[in-house]
């Protein structure tokens, strides 16, 4: 699809956009996309993981207290130990990183621009005037949105 709104990006960035959003794409479930489904935060890392944007990693001993099984592990832990900086900013490590709750619009918003190594660009981008709640999303992040 044609984004209106990278419409003014270089090339070469709305290449790499471009690019990650067909990375990320979400497996389905048996023929069913279902897309009022949530994406849990575990299943975001994995599609990072699995994107090829981050590096894999398990760490000797678990990052998190509630990521326990190794699958679970490798996806999370890839997309904390992040070269560039841990994706899930509200995650600390050795504490919890709620695995199978929902990733939130702005959580998710941030990682995928962290794993595309695009956070030059959020740091230099103003949301939009259109942006209704633009007061509640953090002022560290709102280039990131």
């Amino acid at each position: 699809a044609q984004l209106s709104d990278i419409a003014n990006l270089s090339a070469q960035d709305q290449a790499v956009i471009n690019e990650s959003l067909r990375r990320f794409l979400m497996s389905p479930e048996g023929k069913k996309f279902r897309p009022e489904k949530a994406i849990s935060r575990e299943e975001l890392a994995a599609a990072i993981v699995r994107s090829g944007r981050v590096p894999q990693f398990v760490a000797a001993l678990p990052f998190y207290l509630d990521v326990r099984n190794l699958t679970a592990r490798n996806a999370v832990e890839s997309a904390q130990a992040n070269p560039t900086g841990k994706l899930f900013f509200d995650a600390n490590i050795g504490g919890l990183f709620r695995p199978n709750s929902p990733a939130t619009k702005l959580v998710t918003a941030v990682a995928l621009v962290k794993a595309a190594n695009l956070e030059n660009l959020a740091a230099s981008s103003v949301l939009p005037l259109t942006i209704a709640d633009a007061g509640s999303i953090p002022t560290e992040w709102r280039g990131y949105v």
